[in-house]
Parts: C-alpha cells; structure tokens; sequence
C-alpha cells in the first residue's frame, strides 16, 4: 500500500475526508459486524432458499467491496470505482432490508457498514468531482 501514498495523498480531497489513520480500524469493526451478521443469518431458522438468498445478496455486494478497492486504488479509476461503489450501496441496502426480514439482529449488524458505505460514496463522488 506505501506505493499508493503518493497518489492518494495528491488527490484533492472534500473537506470531510476522515484523516488515514481512521480507515483501518472503522473497517476491522466493519468486518467483524459483517461477519457477525451473517452469522446470525447461519445461525438462524430460515429456511434454506432464503439462507442461499442472504448468502447470495451477501457475497454480491462483498465481491463489489473488493472490485472498489482494485478500481479506485490498484487501477486508479475513479470513475469506474464510483459506478462500483454506486452498486455496492444499492445491493448493500436491499441485502439489509432481506436479512433485516430474516433476522432483526442480522440487519442491524450491518446498519454501520451501510451508513460508512454511503459516506463512502460521498466522499469518492467528491475526488471524482474535484480531481477531472
């Protein structure tokens, strides 16, 4: 990751872009409540079609996690990492809204990830925006 510093610390940034230090560990939290959600769904009497449902919403917007992470950082493409991000959030919501439906614990666990997520978005509209 030292081989990106350059190029992030370069961006122009909005002005509530959190400091680096903060981004480690909001996501070690945020992954752990993940997990725990999902978890909760395993654990849970659904029936198995909505558990493979939950699985399936689950590991869509995870897979759109890491495609951001490669898109804006690895390949630098703000634009594309916007679009992705953009996906994420709508997937992320109806994945809350379906475990909240299975288990209210479930979508509680990752209200703080759906919240970070839109914030995210924010803040990657705002370096697309101010760095064209």
């Amino acid at each position: 990751m030292d081989e990106l510093a350059p190029w992030y610390s370069c961006l122009v940034k909005a002005p509530w872009t959190p400091p680096p230090f903060v981004f480690g560990p909001v996501w070690t939290l945020l992954y752990i409540l993940m997990t725990l959600s999902v978890w909760t769904i395993y654990r849970s009497n659904a029936t198995t079609p909505q558990q493979k449902k939950a699985y399936s919403l689950y590991f869509t917007q995870l897979a759109l996690n890491a495609a951001w992470t490669l898109l804006f950082f690895r390949l630098r493409e703000v634009g594309l990492a916007l679009v992705d991000l953009a996906l994420l959030t709508g997937v992320l919501i109806y994945t809350n809204i379906y475990f909240f439906k299975l288990k209210r614990a479930a979508g509680w666990l990752l209200i703080p990830y759906t919240l970070w997520v839109g914030y995210a978005l924010t803040l990657n509209v705002a370096i697309w925006i101010l760095n064209r």
